[in-house]
Protein backbone atom coordinates (compact mmCIF):
# COMPACT_ATOMS: atom_id res chain seq x y z
CA UNK A 1 0.00 0.00 0.00
CA UNK A 2 1.28 3.43 -0.88
CA UNK A 3 1.91 5.81 2.00
CA UNK A 4 0.35 9.26 2.10
CA UNK A 5 1.32 11.50 4.98
CA UNK A 6 -0.28 14.76 3.93
CA UNK A 7 -1.79 16.91 6.67
CA UNK A 8 -5.58 17.15 7.01
CA UNK A 9 -7.16 20.34 8.31
CA UNK A 10 -10.64 21.19 9.48
CA UNK A 11 -11.92 23.89 11.84
CA UNK A 12 -13.78 24.23 15.13
CA UNK A 13 -17.16 23.68 13.48
CA UNK A 14 -16.17 20.02 13.21
CA UNK A 15 -17.26 18.24 16.39
CA UNK A 16 -14.83 15.32 16.31
CA UNK A 17 -14.97 12.31 18.65
CA UNK A 18 -12.32 12.31 21.38
CA UNK A 19 -10.38 9.51 19.65
CA UNK A 20 -9.14 12.03 17.07
CA UNK A 21 -7.45 14.24 19.67
CA UNK A 22 -4.18 12.33 19.16
CA UNK A 23 -4.51 11.78 15.40
CA UNK A 24 -1.22 12.37 13.57
CA UNK A 25 -1.04 14.86 10.71
CA UNK A 26 -4.42 16.27 11.60
CA UNK A 27 -5.36 19.73 12.90
CA UNK A 28 -8.71 21.11 13.92
CA UNK A 29 -8.20 24.86 13.96
CA UNK A 30 -9.72 26.39 17.08
CA UNK A 31 -10.68 30.00 17.58
CA UNK A 32 -12.21 32.03 20.37
CA UNK A 33 -15.85 32.67 21.15
CA UNK A 34 -17.06 35.71 23.04
CA UNK A 35 -18.72 34.74 26.32
CA UNK A 36 -19.98 37.42 28.70
CA UNK A 37 -18.07 39.97 26.63
CA UNK A 38 -14.74 38.14 26.98
CA UNK A 39 -12.93 36.25 24.19
CA UNK A 40 -12.20 32.73 25.37
CA UNK A 41 -10.93 29.51 23.83
CA UNK A 42 -12.78 26.28 24.58
CA UNK A 43 -11.54 22.84 23.53
CA UNK A 44 -14.24 20.22 22.90
CA UNK A 45 -11.64 17.49 23.49
CA UNK A 46 -11.41 18.82 27.07
CA UNK A 47 -14.52 17.85 29.06
CA UNK A 48 -13.72 20.26 31.88
CA UNK A 49 -13.53 23.15 29.43
CA UNK A 50 -16.84 22.15 27.86
CA UNK A 51 -18.56 21.68 31.25
CA UNK A 52 -17.57 25.24 32.09
CA UNK A 53 -19.02 26.55 28.81
CA UNK A 54 -22.28 24.60 29.16
CA UNK A 55 -22.72 25.84 32.72
CA UNK A 56 -22.38 29.47 31.68
CA UNK A 57 -24.61 29.11 28.61
CA UNK A 58 -27.29 27.34 30.67
CA UNK A 59 -27.29 30.25 33.10
CA UNK A 60 -28.05 32.63 30.22
CA UNK A 61 -24.59 34.04 29.50
CA UNK A 62 -24.54 35.88 26.14
CA UNK A 63 -22.24 34.23 23.62
CA UNK A 64 -21.12 34.98 20.07
CA UNK A 65 -18.83 33.27 17.59
CA UNK A 66 -16.57 34.72 14.94
CA UNK A 67 -15.14 33.42 11.72
CA UNK A 68 -11.54 32.29 11.47
CA UNK A 69 -9.49 35.12 9.99
CA UNK A 70 -7.57 34.75 6.74
CA UNK A 71 -4.31 35.38 8.62
CA UNK A 72 -5.11 32.60 11.11
CA UNK A 73 -5.94 30.19 8.29
CA UNK A 74 -2.68 30.97 6.47
CA UNK A 75 -0.65 30.65 9.66
CA UNK A 76 -2.05 27.20 10.41
CA UNK A 77 -1.75 25.84 6.87
CA UNK A 78 1.79 27.12 6.44
CA UNK A 79 3.15 25.06 9.32
CA UNK A 80 3.05 21.67 7.54
CA UNK A 81 3.65 23.24 4.12
CA UNK A 82 6.89 24.86 5.27
CA UNK A 83 7.90 21.50 6.76
CA UNK A 84 7.53 19.83 3.36
CA UNK A 85 4.06 18.28 3.63
CA UNK A 86 1.04 18.58 1.36
CA UNK A 87 -2.32 19.54 2.91
CA UNK A 88 -5.99 18.74 2.48
CA UNK A 89 -8.61 21.07 3.98
CA UNK A 90 -12.10 19.73 4.74
CA UNK A 91 -14.57 22.43 5.75
CA UNK A 92 -18.24 23.30 6.12
CA UNK A 93 -19.33 25.83 3.46
CA UNK A 94 -19.84 29.54 3.01
CA UNK A 95 -23.58 29.37 3.75
CA UNK A 96 -22.93 28.08 7.26
CA UNK A 97 -19.69 29.83 8.12
CA UNK A 98 -17.38 32.44 6.64
CA UNK A 99 -14.53 30.32 8.03
CA UNK A 100 -14.87 28.00 5.04
CA UNK A 101 -14.33 30.95 2.69
CA UNK A 102 -11.25 32.06 4.64
CA UNK A 103 -9.69 28.60 4.49
CA UNK A 104 -10.44 28.28 0.78
CA UNK A 105 -8.89 31.70 0.15
CA UNK A 106 -5.83 30.72 2.18
CA UNK A 107 -5.46 27.60 0.01
CA UNK A 108 -5.58 29.69 -3.17
CA UNK A 109 -3.00 32.15 -1.87
CA UNK A 110 -0.65 29.48 -0.57
CA UNK A 111 -0.75 27.56 -3.87
CA UNK A 112 0.97 30.54 -5.46
CA UNK A 113 3.70 30.48 -2.82
CA UNK A 114 4.14 26.70 -2.50
CA UNK A 115 3.93 25.78 -6.17
CA UNK A 116 5.68 22.47 -5.51
CA UNK A 117 3.19 21.35 -2.83
CA UNK A 118 -0.30 19.87 -3.25
CA UNK A 119 -2.98 21.89 -1.44
CA UNK A 120 -6.44 20.31 -1.62
CA UNK A 121 -9.78 21.75 -0.53
CA UNK A 122 -13.29 20.30 -0.28
CA UNK A 123 -16.50 21.61 1.25
CA UNK A 124 -18.75 19.11 3.01
CA UNK A 125 -21.90 21.29 2.82
CA UNK A 126 -22.71 20.38 6.40
CA UNK A 127 -21.50 21.16 9.90
CA UNK A 128 -20.88 19.92 13.45
CA UNK A 129 -21.15 16.13 13.87
CA UNK A 130 -21.83 15.58 10.16
CA UNK A 131 -18.73 17.58 9.23
CA UNK A 132 -16.84 15.47 11.78
CA UNK A 133 -18.11 12.30 10.09
CA UNK A 134 -16.96 13.69 6.74
CA UNK A 135 -13.52 14.54 8.15
CA UNK A 136 -13.20 11.09 9.72
CA UNK A 137 -13.85 9.59 6.28
CA UNK A 138 -11.05 11.75 4.85
CA UNK A 139 -8.69 10.48 7.56
CA UNK A 140 -9.74 6.88 6.85
CA UNK A 141 -9.21 7.39 3.11
CA UNK A 142 -5.70 8.66 3.79
CA UNK A 143 -4.90 5.67 6.00
CA UNK A 144 -6.13 3.42 3.17
CA UNK A 145 -3.52 4.95 0.87
CA UNK A 146 -5.53 7.53 -1.07
CA UNK A 147 -3.62 10.58 -2.23
CA UNK A 148 -5.23 14.03 -2.01
CA UNK A 149 -6.91 13.91 -5.43
CA UNK A 150 -8.26 10.40 -4.79
CA UNK A 151 -9.49 11.46 -1.37
CA UNK A 152 -11.33 14.49 -2.73
CA UNK A 153 -12.86 12.37 -5.50
CA UNK A 154 -14.18 9.82 -2.98
CA UNK A 155 -15.47 12.48 -0.59
CA UNK A 156 -17.26 14.20 -3.49
CA UNK A 157 -19.35 11.06 -3.99
CA UNK A 158 -20.73 11.18 -0.42
CA UNK A 159 -21.44 14.91 -0.02
CA UNK A 160 -25.10 14.53 -1.00
CA UNK A 161 -25.46 11.35 1.05
CA UNK A 162 -24.13 12.71 4.34
CA UNK A 163 -27.19 13.33 6.50
CA UNK A 164 -27.35 15.56 9.55
CA UNK A 165 -30.30 16.15 11.85
CA UNK A 166 -30.38 18.47 14.85
CA UNK A 167 -33.04 18.65 17.53
CA UNK A 168 -32.78 21.83 19.58
CA UNK A 169 -34.77 23.15 22.53
CA UNK A 170 -34.70 26.82 21.66
CA UNK A 171 -34.36 28.86 18.48
CA UNK A 172 -33.18 32.05 20.17
CA UNK A 173 -29.45 31.34 19.90
CA UNK A 174 -29.77 30.40 16.22
CA UNK A 175 -31.65 33.61 15.55
CA UNK A 176 -29.08 35.67 17.47
CA UNK A 177 -26.31 34.16 15.39
CA UNK A 178 -28.14 34.84 12.12
CA UNK A 179 -28.49 31.11 11.45
CA UNK A 180 -32.28 30.98 11.24
CA UNK A 181 -35.41 33.06 11.34
CA UNK A 182 -38.71 32.09 12.91
CA UNK A 183 -42.20 33.53 12.56
CA UNK A 184 -42.91 35.68 15.60
CA UNK A 185 -46.26 33.94 16.11
CA UNK A 186 -44.58 30.64 16.90
CA UNK A 187 -43.88 30.23 20.59
CA UNK A 188 -40.76 28.82 22.17
CA UNK A 189 -41.80 26.44 24.93
CA UNK A 190 -39.24 23.88 26.12
CA UNK A 191 -39.22 20.92 26.55
CA UNK A 192 -40.63 21.02 23.03
CA UNK A 193 -38.00 20.71 20.35
CA UNK A 194 -37.46 21.96 16.82
CA UNK A 195 -36.43 19.53 14.12
CA UNK A 196 -33.69 21.10 11.97
CA UNK A 197 -31.89 19.80 8.90
CA UNK A 198 -29.18 21.51 6.84
CA UNK A 199 -30.19 21.20 3.19
CA UNK A 200 -27.86 22.47 0.46
CA UNK A 201 -25.83 24.23 3.11
CA UNK A 202 -28.65 26.28 4.62
CA UNK A 203 -30.37 25.59 7.93
CA UNK A 204 -34.06 25.06 7.40
CA UNK A 205 -36.65 24.51 10.08
CA UNK A 206 -39.32 21.87 9.62
CA UNK A 207 -42.61 20.97 11.20
CA UNK A 208 -43.80 21.79 14.64
CA UNK A 209 -42.40 21.60 18.12
CA UNK A 210 -42.28 18.05 19.38
CA UNK A 211 -41.73 16.54 22.81
CA UNK A 212 -38.55 14.80 23.93
CA UNK A 213 -40.32 11.46 23.60
CA UNK A 214 -41.27 12.35 20.04
CA UNK A 215 -37.67 13.41 19.35
CA UNK A 216 -36.46 9.95 20.30
CA UNK A 217 -39.19 8.34 18.20
CA UNK A 218 -38.26 10.54 15.24
CA UNK A 219 -34.59 9.56 15.51
CA UNK A 220 -35.53 5.86 15.55
CA UNK A 221 -37.79 6.47 12.53
CA UNK A 222 -34.95 8.16 10.64
CA UNK A 223 -32.51 5.36 11.44
CA UNK A 224 -35.08 2.78 10.32
CA UNK A 225 -35.66 4.54 7.00
CA UNK A 226 -32.06 5.14 5.94
CA UNK A 227 -29.65 2.62 4.45
CA UNK A 228 -26.69 3.57 6.63
CA UNK A 229 -23.19 2.62 5.50
CA UNK A 230 -21.15 4.53 8.07
CA UNK A 231 -20.91 4.89 11.79
CA UNK A 232 -23.63 7.03 13.34
CA UNK A 233 -22.34 10.07 15.21
CA UNK A 234 -24.78 10.86 18.02
CA UNK A 235 -24.07 14.32 19.36
CA UNK A 236 -24.96 15.80 22.73
CA UNK A 237 -23.96 18.83 24.81
CA UNK A 238 -24.76 18.71 28.52
CA UNK A 239 -27.38 15.97 28.06
CA UNK A 240 -25.28 12.80 27.90
CA UNK A 241 -27.90 10.73 29.72
CA UNK A 242 -30.45 11.56 27.04
CA UNK A 243 -27.97 10.67 24.28
CA UNK A 244 -27.27 7.32 25.94
CA UNK A 245 -31.00 6.62 26.06
CA UNK A 246 -31.32 7.44 22.35
CA UNK A 247 -28.37 5.14 21.65
CA UNK A 248 -30.17 2.27 23.43
CA UNK A 249 -33.30 2.88 21.38
CA UNK A 250 -31.35 2.85 18.12
CA UNK A 251 -29.55 -0.34 19.12
CA UNK A 252 -32.91 -1.96 19.90
CA UNK A 253 -33.90 -1.71 16.22
CA UNK A 254 -30.46 -2.19 14.65
CA UNK A 255 -27.84 -3.82 16.84
CA UNK A 256 -25.34 -3.92 13.96
CA UNK A 257 -24.88 -0.16 13.76
CA UNK A 258 -21.71 1.39 15.14
CA UNK A 259 -22.77 4.43 17.15
CA UNK A 260 -20.34 6.96 18.61
CA UNK A 261 -21.34 9.46 21.25
CA UNK A 262 -19.82 12.81 20.28
CA UNK A 263 -19.76 15.90 22.46
CA UNK A 264 -20.98 18.92 20.53
CA UNK A 265 -18.31 21.60 20.56
CA UNK A 266 -18.24 25.29 21.47
CA UNK A 267 -19.09 26.80 18.08
CA UNK A 268 -22.12 24.59 17.54
CA UNK A 269 -23.45 24.72 21.09
CA UNK A 270 -23.22 28.52 21.16
CA UNK A 271 -25.81 28.56 18.36
CA UNK A 272 -27.98 25.62 19.45
CA UNK A 273 -27.90 25.61 23.25
CA UNK A 274 -27.09 22.83 25.68
CA UNK A 275 -30.09 20.55 25.12
CA UNK A 276 -29.26 19.71 21.53
CA UNK A 277 -29.22 16.19 20.07
CA UNK A 278 -27.51 15.51 16.72
CA UNK A 279 -27.45 12.47 14.49
CA UNK A 280 -25.18 12.19 11.47
CA UNK A 281 -24.55 9.32 9.08
CA UNK A 282 -23.90 8.39 5.45
CA UNK A 283 -26.69 6.72 3.47
CA UNK A 284 -25.68 4.92 0.28
CA UNK A 285 -29.12 5.24 -1.37
CA UNK A 286 -30.90 8.38 -0.19
CA UNK A 287 -29.68 11.88 -0.88
CA UNK A 288 -30.35 14.79 1.43
CA UNK A 289 -33.74 16.14 0.43
CA UNK A 290 -35.94 19.08 1.28
CA UNK A 291 -38.76 18.13 3.60
CA UNK A 292 -42.00 19.96 2.85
Amino acid sequence: MKTNTYHIFTDALSDMPHRFSQEKDFTRISYEITLNGEERLFDSFDDRSMDELYSELSSGAPANTRALSLAEAIENLEQPLSAGKDVLCVTSNRFLSATSDQIEMACKMLRRKYTYRKIGFISSFTTSTALALFVSQAILNRSNGMDIDENIAQLSTIVDYTHHYMFIENIKRLEAGGRAALDEKRIIAPPYTLYILPVDGIHQIYGKYISKKQVHEKIVELISFHDITSSVFLGYASNKDEAQEVLKQIKSINSNLTIELVRVGPISVTHTGCGVIHIAFIDRLHKRATIS
